[in-house]
């Protein structure tokens, strides 16, 4: 059954045309792709070049925790930014700040391109990339709550998992487009790619951002933002948005927390932990790491919005148990996948890691936690609920995964994986908010 219906989602009144459903829909996943792209290049560098280029060291493991910290500090800046910039959309508008979320990331991402390494400025260096590194995630943290609610807003209720998985499209998209960077200039580039060929897909961002923004800057407000604000007891509301989140919408924010543990832990584990696991301890060419990321993108973007659909028909919540399921089996096998050193076994590890395991759950994460809010905290209550989480759990999941690995091998970090997706798994299970799951059951 379909997810029932969301304060000021599907009313007659509030349903848009169909030519602005699906430019609406086109903006999504297109400028959800874009600011994606810009994260991705970092997260898929990480533990290579930036590392050596950042933050040299004589110990090559010190090295590489230092250069996770910043993709962890990155995770710091989420919420506070997401609450911000999604506060904003809720009393301003998902229009503008879809927007200014683009500059954000796309500039940060321009400048990380032009940033002198530790051999030309020293202690500077990393630095400054710590500061963009914020300012990135402040974008971020703001980037899919956003998008997902203007989604599911701008469509019928019955519609609302496969609106609500068009972000989780143009997430994958952007990994797609930043895997395909990277392989391209790295063979452009060859030797030189260390040294200086990583820098230009950071730069090629910058035209990236500028189509994003014309897209983005035609979009519509949605219908159900304006009803929230033209209501008499939103009048309030629209002053005190974090006051009322927190007072009101305390149940929907756990909800979300708890459920968000699988996708953020499971998501980054397995993008940011297996290329330095493949090139570090398996000794495979960074280009299999790349591969393996391609190819499970590629299956994402088109499974995304089959998942989106899928989870109209059986619900949402069921929807997102079943996929919770499926990444613990995904994750046990993982490892005795990777372990063959077969590239072929590796990309089927990444495909059903993260194409099908952590795609699932991205897919309908903008119906199922769009459902806790009412309109005019939704954005809000969705950004503080998953960036929270994710600000812990993903942020911290590739520096504990690295120490497991080093201690306890591969069974120390299936384990790890496997933990991460349980908490969900019981949020989802026994947990109920004051709106409740409504996937109508």
């Amino acid at each position: 059954m379909p997810v029932a219906a969301l304060q000021g989602v599907g009313t007659t009144a509030a349903m848009p045309s169909r030519k602005e459903r699906g430019q609406s829909a086109l903006a999504v996943v297109i400028g959800s792709a874009l600011e994606w792209y810009d994260f991705f290049l970092y997260t898929l560098l990480v533990g290579s070049v930036m590392s050596a280029s950042f933050f040299p060291s004589t110990d090559k493991f010190v090295g590489t925790v230092a250069a996770y910290a910043t993709f962890a500090v990155g995770f710091v800046a989420r919420p506070f930014g997401g609450l911000l910039l999604a506060a904003l959309s809720d009393r301003f508008g998902r229009k503008r700040i879809l927007v200014f979320i683009l500059l954000l990331t796309g500039g940060s991402s321009c400048l990380i391109g032009l940033l002198p390494t530790y051999a030309s400025i020293g202690l500077a260096a990393p630095l400054l990339l710590l500061v963009l590194r914020i300012i990135q995630g402040v974008g971020a943290g703001a980037e899919f709550a956003v998008a997902a609610v203007y989604a599911v807003e701008t469509g019928a209720a019955r519609h609302s998992g496969v609106r609500g998985a068009l972000p989780a499209t143009g997430v994958y998209a952007g990994m797609l487009l930043a895997s395909a960077a990277l392989g391209i200039f790295s063979w452009l580039t060859g030797p030189a790619f260390a040294d200086w060929g990583w820098r230009i897909p950071f730069l090629f961002s910058g035209l990236l951002l500028l189509a994003g923004v014309w897209i983005r800057r035609n979009l519509s407000e949605t219908q159900a933002f304006q009803a929230a604000q033209n209501a008499h007891e939103t009048q309030r509301q629209k002053r005190t948005t974090v006051r009322t989140l927190l007072r009101d919408e305390w149940r929907g924010v756990l909800i979300v927390i708890g459920a968000q543990f699988a996708q953020a832990g499971l998501g980054f584990l397995f993008l940011t932990f297996t290329s330095y696991y493949l090139t570090t301890t398996l000794g495979m060419p960074r280009s299999v790491s790349l591969h393996a990321t391609l190819i499970a993108a590629a299956v994402a973007v088109v499974t995304a919005p089959l998942f989106g659909a899928l989870a109209d028909r059986i619900g949402v919540r069921r929807f997102f148990i079943g996929a919770l399921l499926f990444s613990i089996a995904a994750s046990i096998a993982y490892f005795p996948l990777t372990e063959t050193r077969s590239p072929m076994l590796i990309y089927l590890a990444m495909v059903l890691t993260i194409g099908i395991g952590v795609n699932g759950l991205l897919a309908v994460q903008g119906a199922l936690f769009s459902a806790q809010f009412p309109a005019a905290v939704r954005a809000s209550g969705v950004a503080l609920g998953r960036e929270l989480s994710t600000a812990v759990v993903g942020g911290l999941t590739p520096i504990l995964a690295i120490y497991m690995l080093r201690g306890a091998g591969s069974t120390g970090v299936a384990a790890l994986a496997v933990g991460l997706t349980l908490v969900s798994l019981l949020t989802v299970v026994f947990c109920r908010g004051k709106n409740t799951m409504r996937d109508g059951e």
